[in-house]
């Protein structure tokens, strides 16, 4: 499981193009996460990374949907291999937006991560990542 989170192939970010893109960690520990978890597990790693987000300013400021999730109760982990993901997603994702970003930048990010989030909570259990 610890080889998956930390030192597995990196799905998308094999590319060359995503290479400079700031969200491909971020976006390759979310689909890792979705092959390898149950539904409540994955769903706590999805909430809490939009949260996440949403704290960092990568929402706008100020907006009624970062402080919804701020005081929502959400769901937790319920195994080992959910936590674990849930802190290396909360992790990467600090590390990838959480550094010195124009708001434009960091409002840009945000809504292509929530799109992308959506996007893994929309896929059905097994289905591939999408090349």
């Amino acid at each position: 499981m610890l080889r998956l989170l930390l030192g597995a192939p990196r799905g998308r970010s094999d590319c060359a193009r995503a290479v400079c893109d700031p969200l491909t960690p971020v976006i390759d520990v979310l689909d890792r996460a979705h092959g390898e978890l149950k539904s409540q597990d994955l769903a706590a790693v999805l909430v809490e990374v939009d949260r996440l987000a949403s704290v960092l300013g990568a929402h706008g400021t100020g907006s009624a949907r970062a402080n919804r999730w701020v005081v929502a109760s959400y769901p937790e982990p319920s195994t080992p291999e959910g936590q674990a993901y849930l802190r290396s997603a909360a992790s990467t994702l600090c590390e990838c937006i959480g550094g010195p970003l124009v708001q434009a930048e960091r409002d840009h990010l945000g809504a292509r991560l929530e799109a992308y989030i959506e996007e893994v909570a929309a896929r059905p259990a097994g289905c591939a990542v999408p090349a």
